[in-house]
């Protein structure tokens, strides 16, 4: 898998879409009749940087529940699966991620509620 592929197929792995936060589509079909409406996740694709430091990114978990309880569960079980750090194979090497501090935060964006994690990728890669 490249490096994006990668990283999509993790936050993928949460039972709901994800999408990088420039690609969101409006439809879910050709016909434009069923419309992309949360739960889903967002996030920022980086590369490492030139000298090999981590790379910042953030991602957020969109909802449109009255309650905070999807999102905050869906946060908690990202947290969990990162633990201290979650190693993933692509095919130059490892992308390692890390939680930033803070890592979740809610958001009340109306109609929508959101939590915005922050976390970093370090590439170990070619």
């Amino acid at each position: 898998m490249t490096k994006a592929e990668c990283i999509h197929a993790f936050f993928s792995s949460f039972g709901i879409p994800a999408y990088e936060e420039h690609c969101v589509p409006e439809w879910l079909d050709d016909a434009q009749t069923r419309e992309n409406r949360p739960p889903y996740i967002t996030y920022n694709y980086a590369l490492d940087d030139f000298r090999g430091d981590p790379a910042a990114i953030t991602c957020d978990i969109w909802d449109c529940s009255e309650t905070w309880d999807f999102l905050e569960e869906t946060a908690v079980t990202i947290s969990q699966e990162i633990g201290r750090f979650k190693r993933l194979v692509c095919d130059d090497g490892y992308i390692i991620i890390t939680k930033g501090s803070p890592f979740a935060q809610p958001f009340a964006d109306t109609p929508y509620k959101r939590y915005y994690l922050n976390l970093t990728l370090t590439f170990i890669t070619n």
